[in-house]
């Protein structure tokens, strides 16, 4: 298991080696109902129906993608708690869901945690989200557990920025543990797994399920957040406006996708139209 500074070389890293937050605060209940008129309007207004969307949980980051944010808990990626991004093939659409908002991270002085990517960063295309050599830091490790162990306690550091791990094999009991570590850090973790355990428990409050669309876009559905169950898909353009000015149309080839069950119906069993991701 091996760490980089993509910045300034490599380092090493040795072989060997549950919380709970304050209440947040929550969007206030609708005033006319009755149902709560008996009780003191500081309990009133502290109670959240999962009916409704949550509009103030705690710190977010922008995502970058307005559609999406209009659809997440607080208006982005939640600081603070894991966010699961389900896909039936690691290393195609990661940077393209999450890059933009990494850009913000990187801007106000963060550092993005990269722990066991498929492919090694691709440091130009990186460029394109605004993340800085310097401001991305790459752990390389085939080892599940040693990777699990890593993200542990990168979480834990409390590092300012964001954690990216990707972690196919994590079991449910380990993920709750990872949660409740993350209850303490500062920004967001994401968590990139297969879409095949979309059937498993998770204690992650935001889990999603990603895949290439068209024209380089993404194509994706809310499997589980703080409010009501969303049933829509939603399509999204991921390509930096930069890349769009450049990229010829012809880097835009077939990419066959497994076909993904999601609450019941198949998604993804034609081969979709992308461009490579940015590794």
């Amino acid at each position: 298991m091996n760490a980089f500074s993509m910045g300034q070389g490599r380092l090493s890293l040795s072989d060997e080696q549950t919380p709970a937050d304050d209440a947040p605060a929550v969007t206030p209940a609708t005033p006319a109902s009755s149902a709560l008129a008996a009780f003191p309007w500081q309990l009133a207004a502290a109670v959240w129906r999962g009916s409704e969307l949550l509009g103030r949980g705690g710190a977010v980051v922008p995502s970058g993608h307005a559609g999406l944010d209009r659809e997440l808990p607080g208006g982005g990626w939640p600081c603070g708690a894991l966010t699961e991004l389900l896909q039936p093939h690691a290393g195609v659409s990661e940077w393209r869901t999450v890059g933009p908002g990494l850009r913000k991270v990187v801007a106000e002085g963060g550092t993005v945690l990269l722990i066991g990517p498929p492919q090694p960063p691709h440091l130009p295309g990186l460029r394109q989200y605004g993340l800085l050599p310097e401001r991305v830091v790459w752990i390389e490790s085939d080892a599940a557990e040693r990777r699990l162990w890593v993200t542990e306690e990168a979480i834990k550091a409390n590092v300012r920025g964001a954690v990216l791990a990707w972690l196919p094999k994590a079991r449910p009991e380990q993920l709750r543990r990872l949660q409740s570590c993350a209850q303490r850090h500062s920004g967001p973790v994401f968590l990139f797994r297969p879409a095949l355990v979309q059937t498993e428990a998770s204690p992650a409050p935001l889990r999603l399920i990603v895949q290439p669309a068209t024209e380089g876009g993404i194509r994706l559905r809310i499997l589980k957040r703080r409010g009501p169950q969303h049933e829509s898909e939603l399509e999204l353009a991921a390509l930096s406006a930069a890349l769009e000015r450049v990229l010829p149309r012809r880097v835009v080839r077939p990419v066959p996708v497994a076909p993904v069950v999601v609450h019941g119906s198949l998604a993804g069993t034609d081969s979709q139209v992308v461009a490579s991701d940015l590794h």
